[in-house]
């Protein structure tokens, strides 16, 4: 009988400390914050929210989209702070309002979590992020590339002119590019939009008509650039004449285009791996207080492997 009670006195406690702990965890409210909307963000913030309600259904998440607007991102953080928040993943709409805003959040003990977008303007180790290798994602495009074709002219379409992406993925192209017989003709800005990539290219293939290939920074700007070549007449493929069109992100219309025969290949971004480690490592700070960094590797996705990367 001693021992029936001693069972049930410790199972009575474990109990009551799970409740304690679900309790605790009611009351965790974490800031989803982004900066920039386009298709890859889309996904991910919805791989994020799947995630999350899979494994933390208990914590609330408070989304806000600051549409590139640093203002309204600023003034987004000051009312979540002042309102009670316990931890901010922020996609920063501007690196150069990162140190204003870091000193801020730390100033009043907040996490933060910088996720796709690395505040450059702070110094290295002094905060976490996670997001892409995006030192291997240009590398990676012209190594396909020359899988296939050893000379011709090329153009690439940059993201945000302050966004360390654009540098790291332009940047690798051009040095991947520096020791072969392919010549970039011209470089643009298109923010990312595939609607600005389309302006941008009906541009360029009106001013030359001896384009062969197309590095774009992400999936949406080459399916704009894509529009504008079809509707030009010039064909698409990796022959004499043909225009090969490179992405990054392997978002879902540039997981189609490549399936349509129109997209050469994307650079996979693994958003429901990155959505995983977001949640974690936010919820592990939160209850650690530690800054954390993960780089997380691209893949390359062709016609080739597309069905193996699907399943």
């Amino acid at each position: 009988m001693r021992n029936l009670l001693l069972i049930l006195l410790f199972l009575g406690t474990i109990n009551c400390s799970n409740k304690q702990e679900s309790s605790n965890e009611n009351k965790i409210k974490i800031a989803l914050i982004y900066g920039i909307n386009t298709t890859f963000i889309e996904t991910l913030i919805n791989d994020i929210n799947d995630y999350k309600e899979s494994n933390y259904p208990n914590i609330t998440f408070i989304e806000l989209n600051a549409s590139e607007d640093t203002v309204k991102q600023q003034s987004q953080i000051e009312t979540l702070i002042t309102q009670g928040i316990d931890g901010i993943m922020l996609q920063i709409a501007n690196t150069g309002i990162a140190s204003s805003i870091d000193a801020y959040v730390k100033a009043n003990n907040i996490p933060i979590l910088y996720y796709n977008i690395r505040p450059t303007t702070l110094q290295e180790g002094t905060y976490s992020y996670v997001g892409m290798n995006e030192k291997s994602v240009g590398y990676l495009q012209v190594q396909e590339v020359l899988k296939v074709r050893d000379r011709g002219n090329a153009v690439i379409l940059l993201g945000d002119q302050n966004n360390e992406a654009t540098l790291l993925r332009t940047s690798s192209v051009m040095q991947s590019l520096s020791n072969t017989q392919i010549k970039i003709l011209a470089t643009a800005y298109g923010n990312w939009y595939d609607n600005i990539a389309e302006s941008i290219m009906e541009k360029w293939i009106n001013l030359n008509n001896n384009i062969d290939i197309v590095f774009s920074n992400n999936d949406d700007m080459a399916v704009g650039s894509i529009r504008a070549i079809e509707r030009a007449g010039k064909k698409l493929g990796t022959n004499n004449g043909e225009i090969m069109v490179l992405g990054v992100d392997a978002t879902p219309n540039g997981i189609q285009s490549i399936k349509d025969g129109k997209m050469y290949a994307t650079v996979k971004q693994d958003g429901k791996l990155e959505a995983k480690i977001i949640v974690d490592s936010i919820v592990d700070m939160i209850n650690n207080n530690k800054n954390r960094t993960v780089l997380i590797e691209p893949e390359v996705i062709t016609i080739e492997n597309i069905n193996e990367i699907e399943k």
